[in-house]
């Protein structure tokens, strides 16, 4: 009896947003930066210790919504050298965060950054291993 009472509130109150233009929380906050485009990544881990590099390409973008691929260099302190990368996809939150997933071949990274100019500065982590570290992407010219 409670659902059906809270579907009926929910039945009445929706269409009451909707003719008064409110948004909801899901909805974009305003305008969000566009940053589509190729920016050069780099990044470390701290343990083990890696350095990344390699090239983020944001190829679409939906209002916030962000796509496209990661492809990166690992090198690790004894030197070895690892192709990865990946898919991407996340969302701009306003004109001054990403918050996005790379889905690697063994596993997948979240990445929260910061947008300041034409530079993203962030952090990652692996969910499954705990293993993290820092990112920057540096949008390239035209």
């Amino acid at each position: 009896m409670r659902s059906l009472r809270a579907l009926r509130s929910a039945t009445l109150f929706i269409p009451a947003l909707i003719a008064c233009g409110c948004s909801f929380p899901t909805d974009p906050a305003g305008e969000v930066a566009d940053v589509r485009g190729t920016w050069h990544y780099s990044g470390d881990q701290a343990a083990p210790a890696l350095t990344l590099d390699g090239t983020l390409l944001i190829s679409t973008q939906r209002d916030e919504v962000i796509s496209g691929p990661l492809s990166c260099q690992e090198q690790g302190v004894a030197g070895g050298v690892r192709s990865d990368g990946g898919p991407v996809s996340g969302r701009v939150i306003e004109d001054s965060d990403v918050d996005f997933d790379v889905l690697l071949a063994a596993t997948e990274r979240r990445h929260v950054g910061r947008i300041v100019g034409d530079t993203i500065r962030g952090a990652w982590i692996e969910v499954s291993s705990g293993r993290s570290g820092n990112f920057v992407a540096v949008k390239a010219a035209p």
